[in-house]
């Protein structure tokens, strides 16, 4: 993963189909819905991780 060749090795990630982007409007609001706990756990997990620039 790109993350991983970065040195971002704890970062947390939600999986999502791909391409994401093709999908229809209903079908990735009902995919967010699905993943929502999920997302917010990434969010609020505490990992710390450094800013590159």
């Amino acid at each position: 993963m790109a993350a991983r060749s970065l040195g971002y090795d704890d970062l947390p990630m939600v999986v999502v189909p791909h391409p994401f982007e093709t999908l229809p409007h209903e079908e990735v609001r009902a995919i967010a819905e699905a993943k929502f706990d999920e997302i917010v756990g990434c969010l609020v997990s505490g990992i710390e991780v450094e800013a590159r620039s």
